[in-house]
């Protein structure tokens, strides 16, 4: 998932680190440069429609196959093939805007459970959500719930949707945290979360 702003979102360019390139560097093979990370261009109208593309590209990686480019970063955040599909297999998805479970329990199976749930109190997911506009999608570390705004899914593009639910299988499957896996695989910090769904995109489809 993603946490914090995205000063980019308005097309400054001004900002240093907006509109410039970005070269994948981490694990054992670099593929992509890109100006900015590919983003939902469609975004879904409601619940129903983003669930029913969820569902979609829930089948599309249980039965991909997976070329080597994608194996080798996977291979690179500890990850394998058969784990995503099994992950894939298994997730719940959620409507963030309307959950009532607490923002901590994406904690709760990791070592961080008793500092997250006294950081986020009773803040729950969907309290998170409405109060951040940049969070599209978060996943409980080492569970198998994964919750997304609706704005966040693309209700025509399967492959950015596959691409995002595979992100979001990695904190399911490995317990880490967007920052843990971007420096695994060497994207820069600036807009990591929506890097990380780029990389999978560019790699894995």
């Amino acid at each position: 998932g993603g946490i914090g702003s995205d000063p980019c979102a308005d097309g400054n360019t001004s900002t240093p680190q907006c509109g410039s390139q970005v070269q994948y560097s981490g694990g054992p093979i670099s593929v992509g440069i890109r100006t900015s990370p590919i983003r939902v261009t469609n975004p879904s109208a409601n619940w129903s429609e983003a669930l029913g593309q969820l569902g979609a590209a829930r089948n599309r990686v249980s039965n991909m196959v997976f070329r080597q480019s994608c194996t080798d970063t996977l291979a690179a955040v500890g990850v394998s093939p058969a784990q995503v599909v099994q992950a894939a297999a298994s997730a719940t998805f959620s409507d963030a805007l309307t959950s009532a479970d607490l923002r901590s329990s994406l904690y709760a199976n990791t070592a961080a459970a008793t500092s997250a749930s006294s950081a986020f109190g009773n803040q729950t997911i969907a309290q998170w959500f409405s109060s951040d506009a940049s969070v599209m999608a978060a996943a409980a570390l080492k569970g198998q719930s994964v919750y997304f705004r609706f704005q966040g899914v693309d209700r025509s593009d399967i492959l950015y949707n596959s691409s995002k639910l595979i992100h979001e299988l990695l904190h399911n499957i490995t317990g880490l945290t967007d920052d843990q896996i971007g420096d695994r695989l060497g994207i820069p910090e600036h807009l990591r979360s929506e890097w990380i769904t780029s990389r999978i995109y560019d790699d894995c489809f």
